[in-house]
């Protein structure tokens, strides 16, 4: 029946039907454009409580956005990374983990100097929930993509380190830690001579240690 250019269905069993017949790409298609006007029409607060019916619906559109469409990429890249954060300090990772890593994926070729600050919160965010599901191969590619940049200030890339740290011990790699440690004193202005760059000079290195913890704090 229509009544005022709305449609409504008098048996939910037609509705799952008609949706049946639907094809696939046209059905992610519809999906995004729902997304897209919930995204748009609903307040703040609204959004918030909605967000993971939101990005779902978005999500599922991804591959219809042109890779130069960066604007639109980098909308959802955004929605994404609230959403991984939503379910981050719900400690639901395995979602987090997914959200943040669809937002790596979507950001733009230039993201590390146009998009610097999305860019690194969402690789900070994706290497520590890969690390809190046991993905350490995706901590450290995440981790390590931050730490590779010259252009970013070394405060910002102390969650990286916070994080690659930690997937390194939990990888049992004593070598790459200590390495790592030391590229991170070297940084913070402490020299190391070679002579103590080795495992049994870790005690030599105590003193220093509560400098890399204090900077590698949240």
């Amino acid at each position: 029946p229509v009544e005022s250019g709305r449609f409504s269905w008098l048996h939910d069993k037609i509705q799952e039907g008609m949706y049946a017949l639907v094809p696939k790409q046209r059905k992610a298609k519809i999906s995004h454009h729902i997304g897209r006007l919930l995204q748009s029409k609903l307040s703040e607060d609204l959004l918030d409580e909605n967000i993971f019916l939101v990005v779902r619906l978005l999500n599922k559109g991804i591959k219809f956005i042109p890779t130069t469409d960066s604007t639109s990429r980098v909308m959802l890249a955004e929605i994404n990374l609230l959403a991984g954060k939503k379910s981050f300090h719900r400690s639901d990772f395995d979602h987090a983990v997914s959200y943040f890593s669809k937002g790596v994926a979507l950001l733009p070729s230039n993201c590390w100097r146009v998009y610097d600050e999305l860019t690194i919160e969402l690789y900070s965010y994706a290497g520590e929930a890969a690390y809190c599901v046991g993905q350490l191969f995706e901590t450290e590619r995440f981790c390590k993509a931050i730490l590779g940049r010259n252009n970013i200030p070394l405060l910002s890339k102390r969650r990286a380190y916070r994080t690659l740290i930690r997937g390194l011990n939990a990888k049992g790699s004593p070598e790459l830690v200590t390495e790592t440690c030391i590229e991170l004193l070297g940084k913070l202005g402490c020299k190391i001579p070679n002579k103590l760059r080795t495992l049994r000079a870790i005690p030599t290195l105590l003193a220093a240690k509560s400098r890399v913890a204090q900077y590698t704090a949240s």
